[in-house]
């Protein structure tokens, strides 16, 4: 990315302040690319993290309703509550 970063600096027309680069000055630019082995494995981490993510999530969801039943219940706002873990 620095290498890229490096010809837009290059490329810049303008006076002090004024960014211009041409799309065709832009698409010149070669961003350098991980191997497809090494992009892969981007990928299955992250959507391994955002499955634990989702499943943290849901687990989080679980406990909020959990802690409201709870609660409904000690305040005797809720009848359907039945036996509560203790």
């Amino acid at each position: 990315m620095n290498k890229a970063v490096e010809e837009v600096e290059e490329n810049l027309h303008g006076g002090v302040g004024l960014v211009h680069i041409t799309k065709g000055n832009l698409e010149k630019i070669l961003i350098p690319l991980p191997p497809l082995d090494v992009q892969n494995q981007i990928v299955s981490d992250i959507c391994t993290h955002e499955a634990e993510i989702e499943r943290l999530e849901a687990s989080i969801l679980t406990e909020r309703n959990r802690i409201s039943e709870v609660l409904a219940h000690v305040w005797g706002e809720d009848s359907d509550l039945g036996a509560v873990d203790q």
